[in-house]
């Protein structure tokens, strides 16, 4: 379908900055002030917080790691010093990125408003993933044989819209699971409003029954987000500073991966994972044992928090199933939830260096094993292990623990979703290649300062060079730098 991008859809400066004031809240700010004034104390406590975790080493317990043979204090202060960049998120620097995301949302709110095809949906725009969980490692990459470290901005964007609104009243009547796990089919009941000639569009007919149509869903937001790129090309093409500003729009599993382009620059300057989704507003039966089952963590305020929030089906079928009708369960905005709760002291540190040394020793040649295969083990490890468990001193400890989860997930072929534990996130893998990496992290396991520390790297030499100049910005005043 044709059509035109009216004066409406100049950004708003209102919508993106209500946008901003949404996306801070979660954070539980108020301002930009607040926050740069949260990011200068946490700069300055930056080095204590260093220091403390280096000094805990000495009050960990005397105990030899039975598989590597090293001290457990000596292998933390390595830890220490090799994952600096794993410390705490720069909320300043965070904060330009949301801004930057707000001022995305707004003009994707202006391109879904200004579309006849999709505009009479209320679409509501949640931020997920990795950059929102506080969990976001360097993209590691390597010139002339030394090592680089570059924080690619990456955001993933759960683009929904109300069962109710697409005629989906009863949602337990209304999806059927399919013979594979964590996947469904949407049927649609009945029409009973005047816009039922927009909703056929979106659906299928089979057997005398309408379905809501996954590939429909998806192609319609893909054909948005393409007509979004004309529209950026056109008005960069007017301003000479954007030139060489390009975006790119493709398909990238249920989502449309947007990129913020430079013609000179190899890496997007943003990524946009747009991923339209249904939200339903109670929680699915598939998943009540997920409430239900006994454990030291979550706390129950956060699981009645996640059962009210509901969930989401994104377009994405079953390995080898119907790609037209078949719809994937999702709970990132739950994990979003789970993954920034408070009271866990440690682990989110811990992840993000386990994170880091799969990304750098295996992901980087092996797609198999995703950050999502990571993320589900922290949080079976999270409902294992007291929050106490994640102290100062345990830091090196709960690092080999889920070193040692993940060698356990791949020996045995076994990673059962967290809220769903009969799907088994390694069904459709070979045992061969779960072996191969089972191998590679078994070697880390055994030899983690062999691999995580990269050959003519000084570690030490460069935790000493952080503290002293630490200690020199310091003694600055913080408004001067």
């Amino acid at each position: 379908m044709e059509w035109k991008f009216g004066n409406e859809l100049a950004i708003s400066y209102v919508d993106a900055n209500n946008a901003f004031k949404k996306y801070i809240s979660d954070f539980g700010f108020s301002s930009r002030e607040e926050i740069e004034v949260v990011s200068e104390e946490q700069s300055r406590n930056v080095l204590v917080k260093t220091e403390n975790l280096h000094g805990a080493a000495s009050r960990a317990q005397k105990v030899t790691d039975f598989v590597s043979g090293l001290d457990l204090g000596e292998l933390q202060e390595r830890l220490v010093e090799i994952f600096l960049v794993c410390l705490d998120q720069d909320w300043n620097y965070f904060a330009g990125r949301l801004q930057n995301i707000a001022t995305f949302e707004a003009l994707l709110k202006g391109v879904l408003r200004d579309n006849p095809s999709v505009s009479w949906l209320k679409w509501q725009l949640d931020l997920t993933g990795s950059s929102v969980e506080i969990a976001q490692v360097p993209d590691v990459s390597f010139e002339d044989r030394i090592r680089v470290l570059t924080v690619n901005p990456e955001y993933d964007i759960m683009m929904s819209v109300s069962h109710t609104a697409l005629g989906l009243k009863d949602q337990h009547q209304c999806i059927t699971e399919t013979k594979y796990p964590g996947y469904y089919y949407v049927k649609v009941p009945s029409f009973s409003d005047d816009r039922d000639e927009d909703l056929l569009k979106l659906m299928t007919l089979r057997n005398s029954e309408y379905y809501l149509s996954a590939a429909k869903f998806r192609s319609e937001i893909y054909q948005i987000l393409h007509d979004f790129k004309r529209y950026s090309d056109e008005v960069a093409g007017k301003e000479p500073e954007m030139e060489d500003f390009e975006i790119k729009v493709a398909p990238h599993g249920p989502a449309v991966q947007t990129d913020e382009t430079f013609e000179d620059e190899e890496s997007p300057s943003s990524s946009y994972d747009v991923v339209p989704a249904i939200k339903f507003t109670s929680w699915p039966k598939c998943c009540q044992e997920w409430f239900e089952r006994k454990r030291v963590w979550p706390p129950q305020d956060l699981k009645q928090e996640i059962v009210q929030g509901g969930f989401h089906l994104v377009p994405k079928a079953s390995p080898g199933g119907n790609e037209e009708l078949e719809w994937r369960i999702s709970f990132s905005t739950a994990e979003v939830k789970l993954m920034r709760a408070k009271g866990l002291g440690n682990r989110n540190y811990c992840y993000r260096m386990f994170k880091m040394a799969i990304k750098e020793n295996i992901s980087l040649t092996c797609k198999l094993l995703t950050t999502y295969h990571l993320k589900t083990l922290l949080l079976w490890a999270s409902e294992r292990y007291p929050p106490d468990r994640w102290s100062d001193e345990n830091v090196a400890a709960c690092f080999l623990g889920l070193l040692d989860d993940l060698l356990h997930s791949l020996v045995t072929c076994s990673c059962p979703h967290y809220f769903i534990p009969e799907l088994n996130l390694f069904a459709n893998c070979s045992m061969d290649h779960l072996h191969s990496i089972a191998s590679k992290v078994s070697a880390i396991r055994k030899f983690p300062l062999r691999y995580l520390q990269r050959p003519g790297e000084d570690p030490r030499a460069g935790y000493d060079n952080f503290i002293a100049a630490m200690n020199e910005w310091k003694q600055m005043n913080y408004q001067q730098i």
